[in-house]
């Protein structure tokens, strides 16, 4: 996922405004609560 990011900065931007920032918010906090 980094590397995509780091690649594409673009991407990243469509991402973290989409679904893609609230996913990895989502994994984040499935990690500290499980």
């Amino acid at each position: 996922m980094n590397n995509k990011k780091r690649s594409s900065p673009t991407s990243d931007n469509n991402e973290e405004q989409g679904g893609g920032g609230k996913r990895k918010k989502k994994t984040r906090k499935k990690n500290l609560t499980g």
